[in-house]
């Protein structure tokens, strides 16, 4: 009964159910079934993570971006052309918890919502490509983050340099 306490009433009448009749499938009488091993069953059968309070998961949605930025207070010589636009693809990784392993949020329709979103914040129809402004990996990182919710956000210039924010 401790698995069954972990759960909604809801949760538990359903995945009990499920079980159950999958022993009906088989030709066998779930009455003879103790409900913690028709739980068990559930659980090793289908994968649930929300069965399994010890457990995480997280879903990841991967884009590519071409856009400009730059560093206009840069204070080192060396890389002192960061001051002025210039070009990347820039390759975003983010990443999201979920409480079940059966599509809590649609992995395509968050990656959508994401692309949609920079492009009403950043999409220069005169460049044809994301302006971002003096914006770095860590700002852009840090701005899906708050907008998205998400665990973590990875920013890379050209799949190369960038930065990771992490709630």
């Amino acid at each position: 009964m401790d698995q069954l306490s972990d759960m909604s009433p809801w949760e538990a009448i359903s995945w009990t159910w499920a079980a159950a009749c999958s022993l009906l499938d088989q030709g066998k009488d779930p009455r003879t079934y103790l409900v913690s091993t028709l739980m068990d069953d559930a659980k090793r059968d289908l994968g649930c993570s929300q069965l399994d309070p010890k457990r995480t998961v997280q879903i990841i949605v991967k884009l590519q971006a071409e856009g400009t930025h730059s560093w206009p207070n840069c204070p080192i010589e060396e890389v002192d052309y960061l001051r002025h636009d210039h070009r990347h693809v820039f390759h975003i990784e983010a990443r999201k918890s979920v409480k079940h392993s059966d599509r809590d949020i649609e992995i395509i329709q968050l990656g959508h919502a994401m692309r949609e979103y920079l492009g009403q914040c950043f999409w220069s129809d005169e460049k044809n490509l994301l302006i971002f402004g003096s914006r770095s990996c860590e700002m852009i990182a840090g701005q899906l983050v708050t907008e998205f919710s998400l665990d973590s956000c990875q920013v890379l210039e050209d799949g190369e340099n960038g930065a990771i924010v992490t709630v």
